[in-house]
């Protein structure tokens, strides 16, 4: 039997996974992501907003009792939700129960039709290098499924279904309002990173082929829950897979010639042909092709779900 996958928070806030074969500790995946994201615009938000560290600290704790809600719900038998955890805390007011229901019913079509493999169970990945040491990292992603008929999914611009059956990996995303697919780059590269470390433990007949990012947001004013699907095939998790690693060397002071705009620019096909000599904006030109996931559905009839009790 192997040994189970264990995690740290160092001194520095790092959080760290140790390698069960090794007994090395590498950083997670998140942590090597935000090493070179660009923060700009979360920076802007954070400093324009004077709640936003409180609503930062909302969104999260909401986002892992959905998280719990949906391993629960997944692991039973009958497929009901339990959220009399929540319900009976009295430091929980009723308003975040009840959204905390909402946002977790809708998730529901998607997760009916979807067979369970693994939900925040850890993993990791390492690789000797030219130089005699080790990289790697770590990582517990949200929930790993199989889907053995997708017809309940389709295409959001050519309403067209897709042949999406076999293994996946999915992220569950607690938003504020609903995202456009260039929001989507920082999460493709959590689930690539994923994917790869389960697929090296893997027979090609069982690897993950598949990637879905999974946003739940509810109106303000009706309280109407609804879910944005947006997915990754196999093609783009490579490119994904392929850009995390070259930051995953970075972290380890080895050589890469990737930044932060360059993969940004060929994940969303744009790239910067020069400044306007009078405004001194930027000029965009379009590539031909992107990484951007693609924009998924539930069909009519998925989508119609039980009565939501509050």
């Amino acid at each position: 039997m192997s040994k189970a996958i264990t995690s740290v928070t160092s001194e520095s806030g790092c959080r760290l996974y140790n390698s069960p074969k090794t007994g090395n500790n590498y950083p997670s995946v998140t942590t090597v992501i935000s090493k070179f994201e660009c923060k700009k615009y979360l920076q802007a938000w954070r400093e324009n907003n004077q709640d936003s560290q409180q609503q930062s600290k909302h969104f999260s704790s909401q986002g892992t009792r959905i998280h719990s809600c949906i391993e629960h719900f997944m692991k039973n038998p009958n497929r009901t939700w339990d959220f009399s955890k929540y319900e009976q805390d009295e430091k929980i007011e009723k308003e975040l129960v009840d959204e905390i229901k909402l946002r977790s019913f809708a998730f529901e079509p998607f997760l009916l039709r979807t067979d369970l493999i693994s939900s925040e169970e850890k993993v990791s990945w390492e690789r000797p290098t030219s130089y005699g040491g080790w990289i790697g990292f770590g990582g517990t992603p949200d929930y790993e499924g199989f889907i053995k008929d997708a017809s309940f999914l389709i295409d959001v611009d050519t309403q067209e279904s897709l042949d999406l059956s076999g293994f996946f990996i999915a992220d569950f995303k607690n938003w504020r309002k609903k995202k456009a697919a260039a929001d989507c780059i920082k999460p493709s590269l959590q689930l690539a990173a994923y994917a790869a470390a389960i697929n090296a433990n893997r027979t090609e007949q069982n690897s993950i082929r598949h990637g879905f990012i999974l946003g739940s947001s509810v109106s303000e004013v009706k309280k109407i829950p609804s879910l944005q699907i947006f997915y990754i095939d196999l093609e783009k998790l490579d490119f994904y897979w392929s850009v995390f690693f070259e930051f995953l060397k970075l972290y380890n002071g080895l050589e890469s010639s990737v930044t932060w705009s360059k993969f940004k620019a060929k994940a969303v096909g744009y790239f910067l042909e020069g400044k306007d000599e009078e405004t001194g904006k930027n000029i965009w030109g379009k590539l031909d092709e992107n990484y951007l996931p693609q924009r998924l559905a539930l069909t009519q009839e998925s989508e119609e779900k039980t009565t939501i009790d509050l």
